[in-house]
């Protein structure tokens, strides 16, 4: 029996978990990605954030995307500074 629908709800529910920010899927190679759908400023650039995470795990992943999440949230708090 094939996990695609386990694992599109997997995507669907961490794509979810951060409110529809990131665009989440599990490539052919077995590697979870994850793409962010708003284009990054350069502040946000400079700040180190990326356009696109890899992870080896979801929860490997949810890890990376939390952490340019709060890349973004900093790089948001100077732009306002």
């Amino acid at each position: 029996m094939s996990d695609t629908p386990r694992l599109t709800r997997t995507a669907e529910t961490l794509e979810a978990a951060f409110g529809g920010r990131w665009g989440i899927w599990l490539s052919d190679t077995g590697r979870w990605w994850a793409s962010h759908r708003a284009a990054l400023t350069a502040a946000e650039l400079a700040a180190g954030c990326v356009p696109f995470v890899r992870a080896d795990t979801s929860s490997q992943l949810v890890e990376r995307i939390q952490a340019q999440e709060d890349l973004l949230a900093e790089a948001g708090s100077q732009r306002r500074a």
